[in-house]
């Protein structure tokens, strides 16, 4: 929380409202049975800060029932378009504004370029006036704000490719986005812009990674994607493999185990211990 409230506000660490988040933080993971957190750079971050109790480490992988590979297109379109898709909370820290400009760098490149942003947020008006502003109204569809599950599955089956244009910052340093592996369970190439929570996990050949907040390299990025048919399917493929371990069969067991080492069934903190378990157990 101390980093998210810090970049949502734009306030320094050492601010006194910031600090003041931070003690309330140790204080909740003090008075709790069992803390669970989402990376182990965020596990690092509260023992930075004093933690002394063992904090287990789910990741968010996506649910593979509702995000089913096999409605995905894995067949480029003959007509030269180049659909991508992003989605959830339309927020500014989210980058959406590097990837209107990226789009509008590439206009005359990629004619058949187009975005489609699903959801939400704030930064909404402000996305729209962007895209009058650079002429790219008619290459970047919203949605009409958030939409039932199936139907954005659906437009992610349909698209060519997902975009992740985060802006990188102390808390997204220490986070992965959901809808990343939404992606990655979907079998769709991803474009994924720089962090180092993303570095940590997933090396070059797993995304078609930019530099965060550069509408420039995020174009390059783009641009070589559509070049190469190839590189579509590498990509997917080899983020599903990287990805193994966060699927969330496995995730689910160790949730799972979290909870039963609360309720005294484990014999030891293994449970909520951060390394890779080597043998997920059972998916019921």
């Amino acid at each position: 929380m101390p980093e998210f409230f810090a970049t949502k506000f734009k306030a320094s660490p050492h601010h006194p409202l910031v600090q003041l988040v931070a003690r309330l933080e140790q204080l909740s993971i003090a008075f709790a049975d069992c803390s669970i957190t989402c990376t182990n750079e965020m596990r690092d971050a509260f023992l930075s800060r004093g933690t002394r109790k063992p904090i287990g480490v789910v990741f968010n992988g996506s649910d593979e029932a509702i995000f089913d590979p096999d409605l995905s297109r894995s067949v480029r379109r003959m007509d030269g378009s180049f659909r991508l898709i992003s989605h959830g909370a339309v927020e500014e820290r989210y980058g959406l504004d590097t990837l209107v400009r990226a789009v509008a760098i590439l206009k005359q490149d990629i004619p058949g370029l187009s975005v489609d942003i699903y959801g939400d947020g704030s930064y909404l008006k402000d996305l729209k006036r962007l895209t009058s502003e650079l002429d790219v109204a008619d290459r970047v569809r919203f949605s009409s704000g958030f939409v039932p599950l199936n139907e954005l599955v659906r437009a992610i089956a349909d698209a060519d490719a997902g975009v992740v244009a985060m802006k990188a910052d102390a808390f997204r340093d220490l986070t992965l986005c959901n809808k990343m592996y939404d992606f990655i369970a979907m079998r769709k190439p991803a474009i994924v812009s720089r962090t180092r929570s993303v570095e940590a996990y997933f090396d070059d050949s797993c995304f078609q990674k930019f530099i965060s907040d550069d509408e420039q390299d995020l174009a390059r990025a783009i641009r070589e994607l559509y070049d190469d048919p190839g590189l579509d399917e590498q990509l997917a493929t080899r983020a599903l493999q990287a990805a193994e371990e966060h699927r969330w069969p496995h995730q689910r067991q160790r949730y799972l185990d979290c909870i039963d080492h609360v309720l005294g069934y484990a014999k030891s903190e293994e449970a909520v211990e951060v390394r890779p378990r080597s043998a997920p157990g059972s998916e019921a």
